[in-house]
């Protein structure tokens, strides 16, 4: 569909919809998309650098926040950076990501702490990875 076709369908949505009516659309190009770069990949083995995903994966700050306040951990996690000495690299961060070595030791330390499950965790950063 081009993009004019999408603007007039999108202007005939009622406004208290068209949050849904985009998440929906924004849902079924993701498949589409998904299905293309493997496609392209199979067919044209040459671009698979190209449509590999990074080797790491990148946190928002602030999803992450939102994602251990809505577990109920926030406070710890906060005490504990406190704790550590590191309130200065935690509020200096821009984004977080699983390359990093102090982020990795951290998370493994907090979950630790805190009694927290590999599952559990995985569950946290997925809210709060950036794609």
């Amino acid at each position: 569909m081009n993009t004019h076709a999408l603007e007039t369908s999108y202007s005939s949505v009622p406004a208290y919809r068209r949050e849904a009516w985009l998440r929906r659309r924004i849902a079924e190009n993701a498949a589409e998309l998904s299905w293309l770069k493997t496609r392209i990949v199979a067919d044209f083995p040459a671009t698979a650098a190209e449509f590999a995903p990074p080797p790491f994966r990148t946190f928002s700050k602030l999803r992450l926040v939102q994602a251990l306040m809505s577990a109920g951990l926030w406070a710890q996690v906060k005490s504990w950076i406190e704790a550590q000495g590191l309130t200065d690299l935690y509020l200096a961060a821009q984004v977080f990501t699983d390359d990093d070595e102090r982020f990795a030791r951290g998370l493994a330390a907090l979950k630790a702490a805190l009694g927290v499950s590999d599952e559990a965790a995985d569950a946290i950063l997925a809210q709060a990875e950036i794609k």
